[in-house]
């Protein structure tokens, strides 16, 4: 049987200081090598004497973030905007591709969130990489 696997190089990461619209304006960022998006959900431990020794839980609040290395290039499209936005404190609004695919519009992850982190080394012997994460503030959403 054919995989029905996807592969990862379609994917994107797009970043717009725009949070009111998550379009296709959003500047898609250059030279992505990985990007990886987690949504967790904590659970909350309701388990009493009546649980027949079985642990209960309920769904609690719910969190994701973004994690990203790119080739750094300090004028790369979508690059520079994670590092203003975290010296500014200032949210961004992202757009997470999760398809293989170039559509802008198909199968995204969608939400606002804070930069928390912006590096880039630089070793002796490789290309200079950068670093990037976010957290979200809010609810994150899965277009169709």
């Amino acid at each position: 049987m054919a995989t029905a696997a996807l592969t990862g190089r379609a994917g994107a990461l797009y970043a717009s200081t725009n949070l009111a619209q998550a379009t296709s304006s959003m500047t898609r960022v250059a030279e992505l090598q990985d990007v990886t998006l987690t949504v967790n959900g904590k659970t909350i431990d309701v388990t009493s004497h009546d649980s027949s020794g079985w642990m209960e839980n309920l769904l609690g609040i719910r969190d994701w973030k973004v994690a990203g290395k790119v080739n750094y290039i300090s004028t790369g499209a979508g690059q520079k905007i994670f590092a203003v936005q975290l010296t500014a404190s200032a949210p961004l609004s992202v757009r997470v591709s999760v398809a293989a695919t170039t559509s802008k519009t198909a199968r995204l992850w969608v939400g606002n969130g804070k930069v928390t982190k912006f590096e880039h080394s630089l070793p002796t012997d490789k290309s200079i990489v950068g670093t990037l994460e976010l957290v979200g503030t809010g609810a994150i959403t899965r277009t169709s």
